[in-house]
């Protein structure tokens, strides 16, 4: 009964040592994450096309948009209206 109940002891002092660890680790990658970006965005300066391009490389937005199918523009304009 003792060893058993060490055991527990030793894996709840693991997990609490594990979960320090895991939150210092996240606090570093987040850190690292926003210089970077903050250091993109600064080199980008007052020229708002470079910033865009970037906005749209760093969110992977396709340029492969679906658009509804249409034969007339008046039509589609019509089923958007009703």
């Amino acid at each position: 009964m003792e060893e058993s109940r060490e055991n527990l002891t030793s894996l709840i002092v693991q997990f609490k040592i594990y979960r320090n660890l895991h939150r210092k680790m996240n606090t570093l990658v987040f850190d690292e994450k926003k210089f970077f970006y903050s250091t993109k965005i600064e080199e980008c300066g007052t020229y708002q096309k470079k910033l865009f391009i970037l906005t749209k490389k760093l969110i992977r937005s396709n340029s492969n948009l679906n658009l509804p199918h249409f034969t007339s523009a008046e039509s589609l304009a019509n089923k958007f209206s009703n």
